[in-house]
């Protein structure tokens, strides 16, 4: 199976559009300050995203299809058409409750937000002409919700984003209008609160919570349809490109962390927040078991295949274009890794089904060889392009906690847990060192304001702890690090450092927690681990708290180690 990282991938377009991977923009930083209209042709649904160069003010578009926005959020920075991590988003994280409504208010954004708040006035005075965004960036939509003391914006793509544009697939169809092209049938038993999903070749599993919310709803049902019918009525207008209507799928009272700016409304008094991005929510749905069926045939390697048959085929680059590609070439898996918005799922069961149809197919292992080829997210056609292999984005987890896990891990539980290392075998050299604090963005500066990733607590500025064991096992060299999670938005695993040889971590150990308060994502961490000649993994924490999973966590940390160099672990 072909992987790639939605982090990676470089977008270059088929037409004059103009994009930061040109050679007149290496090394430029451009932020991403707004999204624009979307293309009312389907399956071509990709979304106009305005970047700005940060040093002149030069602007340019690009081209964003939907389920891109999962990666690519507001007030991110870019060099080279490549994130840059080692940035910080704009804004704040705020906690906010809310609660949506059938029908909730939706409003043009010049309605809602001055120019004052959120400059959305932008136009580039070129040799020859001038460019204006003005009017495409405030004809987009927003939701309006209040509460006592806040008004929260929530721009119409940041809920499509987070609630129904979570992979490719779950794009196509939604711009289709055909909900059941997703799955065979479902059921939902609101008393034991178990569903049953049989998802069609091209659902992706992680969808499969979200899909049921929208069959078994007739609320989020009526919100996923009226998505394509808003983009009718509002395309009446425009030929090519238009504004779209997206409301939340649910009728809930919700708690949110979210990332963006904050003002005080001049009419009401209230905390007005204009969110960027949606990082945690707690949507309920009328289950909490999951049964996913699948047909056996998709299975990457079915049980009691007889045969191993290796193909070659292109190798495959990090360039997404938008184009159709062939359907002569396998497709490649784009992972857009983030942390899981909803804190519900994590803690459902689910469980997985194969249906049996005829006889087990041969494991078929692809071996990248030849040319390589570029990558499209458009359906692929016979007639496609040659050169360019279809596409299946979708979010994957950076980090879920087990479901089964009642409360937060703490750095007590981790001592106790890796003390049962001392007594496997092959284990030597055993050191726990700290708990020690974190380090600071900005020590020398007073006035600086900590984030979560520096303090457990911001009211009394408690240091956010971290502790770490050092051993040796069959000739590596290892570190694992823990961080204390108290009131991290985002749960963290325990991450490892391995090495051959003898190595002293101390200065990797400090880079790697410059890395987390800097909010690195781990991808990011992960490739400037491994620029050292390290090896990095990362392990979730055991489902239980009991010496039976003490144990059974530690072994499986020696299974990986010894098995680093040829996974990727």
């Amino acid at each position: 199976m072909i992987e790639k990282d939605a982090h990676t991938l470089k977008h270059k377009s088929s037409d004059d559009y103009y994009l930061m991977s040109d050679d007149k923009n290496k090394d430029k930083i451009f932020k991403l300050i707004w999204i624009q209209s979307i293309n009312v042709s389907t399956p071509q649904n990709f979304y106009k995203a305005l970047f700005r160069d940060i040093d002149k003010g030069f602007y340019l578009q690009q081209k964003i299809f939907p389920e891109e926005l999962a990666v690519c959020t507001l007030g991110t920075y870019y060099k080279n058409d490549t994130l840059l991590t080692e940035l910080p988003p704009d804004g704040e994280t705020f906690e906010i409750d809310i609660e949506t409504k059938k029908d909730n208010l939706i409003k043009k954004i010049e309605q809602v937000i001055s120019n004052d708040e959120y400059n959305l006035t932008h136009y580039y005075e070129g040799k020859n002409m001038t460019i204006d965004y003005t009017q495409d960036n405030k004809r987009q939509f927003c939701v309006v919700i209040e509460n006592e003391k806040q008004k929260v914006i929530f721009p119409c793509h940041v809920i499509g984003t987070t609630f129904y544009f979570t992979s490719t697939s779950m794009r196509e169809h939604i711009f289709a209008q055909n909900l059941n092209a997703l799955l065979y049938k479902a059921a939902i038993d609101k008393k034991t609160r178990k569903a049953m999903i049989w998802l069609k070749p091209g659902a992706a599993n992680n969808d499969a919570a979200g899909i049921l919310r929208f069959y078994g709803s007739e609320v989020a049902r009526k919100k996923w349809y009226s998505i394509k019918n808003s983009l009718r009525k509002t395309s009446s207008e425009v030929k090519t490109f238009s504004p779209i209507i997206i409301d939340f799928p649910v009728e809930q009272a919700l708690h949110m962390t979210v990332r963006g700016l904050s003002f005080p409304d001049q009419q009401s008094g209230k905390e007005k927040i204009l969110v960027f991005d949606i990082l945690k929510e707690n949507s309920s749905f009328d289950f909490d078991d999951i049964e996913i069926i699948r047909d056996e045939s998709e299975r990457v390697q079915p049980e009691g295949a007889k045969k191993t048959r290796t193909v070659r085929a292109y190798k495959t680059s990090n360039t997404l274009k938008i184009k159709v590609p062939t359907s002569k070439l396998s497709h490649a898996d784009i992972k857009a890794y983030v942390g899981e918005r909803n804190t519900n799922i994590p803690n459902m069961k689910v469980t997985r089904k194969y249906t049996r149809k005829g006889k087990n197919s041969d494991i078929v292992r692809v071996e990248e060889g030849w040319e390589a080829v570029d990558i499209s997210l458009l359906p692929p056609e016979t007639s496609g392009d040659k050169g360019t292999r279809p596409g299946e984005e979708v979010q994957e987890p950076e980090e879920r906690e087990p479901k089964e896990a009642k409360d937060a891990f703490t750095l007590e539980d981790f001592k106790s847990m890796v003390q049962y290392l001392k007594n496997e075998r092959d284990v030597h050299d055993f050191i726990l060192n700290g708990p020690s604090s974190i380090p600071l963005r900005d020590a020398e500066n007073p006035d600086y304001l900590y984030s979560f990733r520096e303090v457990c607590d911001k009211e009394t500025n408690e240091r956010r702890q971290y502790m770490s064991v050092n051993f040796t096992y069959k000739g590596h060299h290892v570190c694992v690090i823990e961080i204390d999670q108290t009131n991290l938005p985002a749960g963290c695993a325990s991450y490892g450092l391995v090495v051959k040889g003898g190595r002293d971590f101390n200065n990797d150990v400090t880079a790697f927690l410059k890395d987390f308060v800097w909010y690195k994502r781990v991808f990011a961490i992960r490739k400037a681990v491994e620029g050292k000649k390290i090896q990095f993994l990362s392990k979730h924490h055991p489902i239980g708290k009991t010496e039976k999973y003490y144990k059974g966590w530690c072994e499986e940390l020696l299974w990986r180690i010894e098995h680093l160099e040829n996974s990727n672990l």
